[in-house]
């Protein structure tokens, strides 16, 4: 696993960007900087390495990207991360790894210190109809330990204690509450339902999510609030908001950055939701107006949801 140090020993390696000499000599730079917070991110955000804010109590919370969100399409996303960090009482880690099966397979490992608990969040944005299998021990057998609408079943020497759902970064997760240990888990499942639905701001209506009877919203596939557009050499479409449900062909484009945040906050964890499609809540600034001046249309919310049984 790479190694992260923190605390007093990070201050002392990592220093404030500019340009300059530091107080004992050596030579600062913005590059040097960035690469420290390239490193931090990556060990506290996608290997959910935190610092214990309750002695002994850490919270390994991993942030698995399951769509690439970068400039150029076709851009790989991120498929692995083997990750440690030194704490009081020893390592602590995290593996994850969905190679095997980018959407409906994620294989993560965890490392929990000596003396220490912990609540380990394995994530599942894609999937329905929930299990996790864990091994105990590199010769162990695998044994499932948690199944959808059943919960955790695993013996009492595994060091697991319990489980809940949470909503973890922007999807749902499975949360296990474990002692001092290691362990290793294949979270598997089922593609989900999707659902959708749209909302012109001019008609002051909202867009509603609903799920299927016993399921919930497990992330969000698309959000985006922005101006509706046509196809060159059509006119704007004529938006169908009657049931909150969107109409074929619709595209919204030039959408608000907040678009995601807002709409997650509302729905992720729910078996239902309803999201208002107002300007005040995705730009009470009006930059999309000015900044999407050149494209005619109106303003109006498109919501794709992911929905599964967990």
């Amino acid at each position: 696993m790479g190694k992260y140090t923190t605390g007093a020993e990070q201050e002392k390696t990592a220093k404030p960007g500019g340009t300059g000499v530091c107080a004992d000599g050596c030579t600062e730079s913005y590059a040097a900087t960035w690469l420290v917070l390239a490193v931090k991110y990556y060990f506290t955000v996608f290997a959910g390495l935190q610092h214990e804010i309750i002695p002994g109590q850490l919270q390994l919370q991993p942030l698995l990207p399951f769509r690439p969100r970068v400039v150029h399409p076709g851009s790989p996303m991120l498929e692995h991360v083997n990750a440690s960090i030194q704490t009081p009482r020893g390592p602590a880690g995290c593996l994850w790894d969905r190679r095997q099966d980018p959407l409906h397979s994620i294989r993560m490992a965890f490392l929990v210190p000596p003396d220490s608990n912990a609540t380990l969040y394995l994530p599942v944005p894609s999937v329905s109809n929930v299990t996790i299998s864990a091994r105990f021990g590199l010769q162990a057998e695998w044994a499932q330990v948690y199944r959808a609408g059943t919960g955790l079943s695993a013996p009492l020497h595994s060091g697991l204690q319990s489980s809940f759902l949470a909503v973890s970064g922007s999807y749902m997760a499975v949360a296990l509450r474990a002692l001092a240990g290691s362990y290793e888990f294949v979270l598997e499942g089922s593609a989900p339902v999707q659902i959708q639905a749209q909302a012109l701001a001019a008609d002051q209506r909202n867009a509603s999510l609903e799920c299927p009877q016993g399921m919930r919203i497990t992330s969000l596939e698309h959000a985006a609030f922005g101006i509706v557009t046509a196809a060159a050499g059509r006119e704007a479409p004529q938006v169908d908001t009657s049931g909150g449900r969107a109409a074929a062909g619709v595209t919204v484009s030039c959408a608000a950055g907040s678009s995601r945040y807002h709409a997650e906050r509302l729905c992720v964890g729910h078996s239902s939701c309803s999201v208002p499609a107002d300007s005040a809540l995705f730009d009470p600034l009006g930059s999309l107006r000015t900044r999407c001046a050149e494209t005619a249309g109106r303003m109006a919310l498109q919501l794709v949801a992911n929905c599964g049984v967990v």
